[in-house]
């Protein structure tokens, strides 16, 4: 066994250690300092995206968590890009439009779709509301239809205001009519294929 006499990089301390431990040391730092790195935070805890990135990461992770079942159950996850790294969230965070204070939020545009720097993006929540998927009960396959008395109907809510248009024989028939009504008054929803 061989030793080795080096100087911690870190504290500038003179420590004696074998040559094969030294070697494979990444930091060459003694082990008080390697241990106090080790343990280091990244320094960014009152950063105010630390509660956005840790609450995408407990309701895709957490089976515990009261969203759970809208998240991870489905499949959603977060990227590795962002699952361990704060500072790449936030790097690409600044880098797609959010500053502190302007009322975005995290918004992913496929719903089914992963916390991912490609399918997330900033938005208001009138945006996020039109994003929304569909609802459970939903019988149709389209959002915002459903069955209404012996027909269908359609529904959207946008601006405070809820708009409602029945009648139609099948669900089709019910989304070219929300489809034509959202191109004639420039909504912001998505439309959807018939």
């Amino acid at each position: 066994m061989q030793l080795v006499e080096y100087v911690c990089p870190k504290c500038g301390g003179t420590f004696i250690t074998r040559l094969q431990t030294y070697k494979k040391s990444p930091t060459k730092m003694c082990r008080s300092c390697a241990a106090r790195e080790a343990h280091k935070t990244h320094g960014l805890s009152n950063h105010p995206l630390l509660r956005t990135w840790c609450s995408i990461k407990t309701r895709c992770t957490n089976s515990n968590h009261k969203s759970y079942h809208d998240y991870g159950e489905r499949g959603i996850s977060v990227c590795p890009e962002w699952m361990n790294n704060f500072s790449a969230f936030i790097a690409w965070a600044e880098q797609s439009g959010w500053y502190e204070g302007c009322g975005l939020s995290l918004d992913r545009i496929d719903n089914d779709g992963n916390y991912t720097p490609e399918n997330c993006r900033w938005a208001t929540w009138l945006e996020q509301n039109h994003n929304k998927r569909m609802n459970r009960n939903n019988t149709s396959g389209y959002t915002g239809v459903d069955r209404y008395l012996k027909g269908w109907r359609w529904q959207l809510q946008t601006l405070g205001k809820k708009f409602v248009r029945s009648g139609f024989a099948t669900p089709e028939e019910a989304v070219a009519a929300r489809n034509q009504f959202i191109k004639e008054n420039g909504l912001p929803h998505a439309l959807q294929e018939a």
